[in-house]
């Protein structure tokens, strides 16, 4: 019975109190039992009779508890053998899992071997521990015959599953991957961690229905958040577009243009692309119409080629006109540094001096920039001001640096926006600062060492 050496003693105490208050009860019961026996007769006393048999009773259970301690005595001592290589066991899966968070492979193959000593049955963390001591030693085959042993067993499946997922990825072999990915998520389809690595692996394969499946669970499971998701359905709708286009179905990478400026209407590469497929076609309406929607809550100097073919034939040839269809940006999102450049721009080109000064000084109160005073020197020196120049040029190359469209798992420059990257990364670039880089997908979600990973 458990609880502390006092209350046992206690209990005991009373338990023997009862016993003795029952015996002396019994001895003073009153009456008789006379028994014959062949020529005998005796007279004996009903308590003494009772106390006869009970005390004969308490005997018997006593030798029988004494042959069933003398008849366990081997059971026990092979329980605490086991106990003891249990214990033994242990201590060397737990030397030799951090022997392999270490790298050090001599220490872990030699408790993975004592591992497997103590606890031959084990088909858990020990096979586990040979595995990951296999892999540090490049055994690769072996490795992953070890971790398909796990999978036998449907408590350690997972782990079997996972290290064989290891193996893959660092192969390079995507396919392999997503498919032991998969079967990960469907024994814990609510673990976020396994859903992003599935939604991964469908993006690095464009398989853009799955992945959209997938990308629905994840905000589901808060392994996304919603504007991270919101992103990466207008990039997979752009991908999309492109494979349409790239094939000459216009009509289908509208579609799919048109999904994605919904979700994102001031998002450049979308407006671009579709002005690009309008203008195409001689819909100039639906091409002015798409980078409007855009500037209006997203300018951005992209967009400027496309505005200036798309601008009417009568204006091209008048100066003022012109003007006016530059304007045409200031209007739609005045407060904006890059809607004053536009407007700037053209003035210099036109040489309407006093306009371009305005502009310039519209945009230099909004946001100073590289690119700004690159303009203010290109207005100077147009009208023989080189001092001036000179100035503008010193002020851009002390100005904040000018945006542009980096990577930011490489943090290579692109000229162009385009929602996969030729090194697979998948919607990574920004409209930013080259050189920003962030740890990939894959590194946030599995830690450098994978066997603090594996054994989670």
């Amino acid at each position: 019975m458990n609880g502390s050496p006092m209350l046992r003693s206690l209990l005991f105490a009373i338990k023997i109190g009862i016993f003795v208050a029952a015996a002396i009860l019994v001895v003073q019961y009153p009456g008789s039992i006379e028994v014959k026996w062949q020529n005998y007769r005796a007279n004996v006393h009903t308590g003494v009779v009772i106390f006869t048999v009970l005390f004969a009773l308490a005997f018997v259970l006593f030798l029988h508890r004494v042959y069933l301690f003398l008849t366990n005595i081997p059971q026990a001592l092979k329980d605490r053998r086991t106990r003891k290589q249990n214990l033994l066991g242990w201590r060397s899966l737990t030397r030799g899992l951090s022997a392999v968070a270490a790298g050090d492979i001599e220490a872990a193959d030699k408790q993975a071997q004592k591992a497997r000593q103590y606890l031959p049955k084990d088909q858990g963390l020990s096979l586990l521990l040979e595995a990951q001591a296999a892999r540090l030693k490049g055994h690769e085959d072996e490795a992953a015959a070890l971790f398909r042993k796990l999978t036998d067993n449907k408590d350690t499946a997972f782990l079997g599953v996972r290290g064989m997922l290891v193996n893959a990825l660092e192969r390079g072999d995507q396919a392999q991957a997503l498919t032991l990915a998969r079967q990960g998520l469907d024994m814990h389809p609510r673990q976020g961690w396994i859903i992003k690595m599935v939604y991964d692996l469908e993006l690095s394969a464009r398989d853009w229905d799955h992945a959209e499946r997938t990308l629905r669970r994840a905000e589901r499971y808060n392994a996304i958040d919603k504007e991270a998701a919101r992103n990466d359905r207008v990039a997979m709708l752009v991908a999309q577009a492109d494979e349409a286009s790239d094939k000459g179905d216009n009509v289908t990478a509208l579609k799919y243009l048109k999904q994605a400026q919904a979700l994102d209407e001031g998002f450049t590469p979308v407006a671009e692309r579709l002005a690009r497929i309008y203008w195409s076609r001689n819909n100039k309406r639906g091409a002015i119409a798409a980078i409007e929607k855009a500037w209006r809550t997203q300018p951005h100097t992209d967009l400027l080629p496309l505005w200036e073919k798309l601008a009417p034939d009568n204006e091209i040839k008048n100066s003022g006109k012109r003007m006016k269809w530059y304007e045409r940006l200031v209007a739609l999102n005045p407060e904006s540094d890059e809607s004053q450049m536009a407007a700037a721009g053209e003035a210099i080109n036109q040489a309407l001096w006093g306009e371009a000064r305005q502009y310039l000084k519209m945009a230099e109160q909004i946001r100073p920039s590289a690119r700004l005073y690159r303009l203010w020197s290109l207005a100077e020196d147009k009208q023989g001001h080189e001092d001036s120049a000179r100035s503008y040029l010193e002020k851009a190359e002390n100005a904040p640096i000018d945006k542009v469209w980096a990577c930011q798992e490489s943090g290579q420059v692109f000229e162009r926006w385009i929602p996969v990257t030729p090194q697979g990364h998948f919607n990574t670039i920004i409209w930013g600062y080259p050189g920003v880089r962030r740890a990939s997908a894959m590194q946030q979600l599995m830690p450098q060492n994978e066997l603090m990973m594996l054994a989670k």
